[in-house]
């Protein structure tokens, strides 16, 4: 993955530290809110995001960038392009580190501020187009929750002009725990969450992203296969 200038409860989370100032919460509108103030917190939004990014843009990923955790895959029927998030790595690179940390720390450590800077730096390559998320949930253990809660809060940092151009998030071979999880994670994926869970939809999905797309998936779980 180049270098210029990557899920979902409902706060909003992000790298924090190096004078950046940390994603707040962010809630769902209620109906009686005013434009005014929903206009207002979307602008914050946008704001933070364009510091996170520049400081993306800035840092040495390289560390976390070898580990694979996340990379572009090829476009959909549609011609929408995609990028691939490998939870068991991102689980690897920093779930111990995020079980350790409490509170508002959980976005300060210094392993899931890398993580959380590539995986914004990747998913803006994408950003002013239509583009899709998919997220391989296959080898991530059970005790987890720190880093869903990472990946929830992170995606739901995006500004809404962002979230407007994620079509589709796939999950590919979810356990019913993440089904829930990220089902949970509210306006983020609303009508967006799509689950590949069986042998039918997985044909239906490798079909959807023939070519490039599943390909260097496969290609990548083959040089991950041990020997025989």
């Amino acid at each position: 993955n180049g270098s210029t200038g990557s899920d979902g409860g409902g706060g909003r989370g992000g790298g924090g530290g190096g004078g950046s100032a940390p994603y707040g919460a962010r809630s769902v509108p209620d109906e009686e809110d005013d434009d005014e103030e929903e206009d207002e917190e979307e602008l914050e939004a946008r704001e933070q995001y364009a510091k996170m990014i520049k400081r993306a843009q800035r840092s040495e990923l390289t560390h976390v960038e070898r580990e694979e955790l996340v990379y572009r895959g090829g476009t959909d029927l549609q011609g929408r392009p995609s990028l691939i998030l490998v939870a068991s790595r991102i689980h690897a690179a920093c779930g111990s580190e995020l079980e350790a940390a409490e509170g508002d720390e959980t976005f300060k450590t210094p392993r899931s501020e890398s993580v959380a800077l590539l995986l914004l730096r990747e998913a803006n390559e994408l950003v002013g187009r239509p583009f899709v998320l998919i997220f391989l949930a296959a080898g991530l253990p059970d005790e987890c929750g720190p880093t869903l809660h990472f990946l929830r809060t992170l995606l739901s940092a995006l500004p809404m002009q962002v979230h407007k151009e994620l079509k589709a998030f796939y999950m590919v071979h979810p356990t019913l725990g993440l089904r829930v999880s990220f089902t949970l994670a509210g306006i983020a994926l609303w009508g967006k969450l799509k689950f590949v869970d069986t042998a039918g939809r997985i044909e239906k999905f490798k079909n959807k992203f023939a070519g490039a797309g599943y390909a260097s998936l496969k290609k990548k779980k083959a040089a991950e296969a041990p020997a025989s």
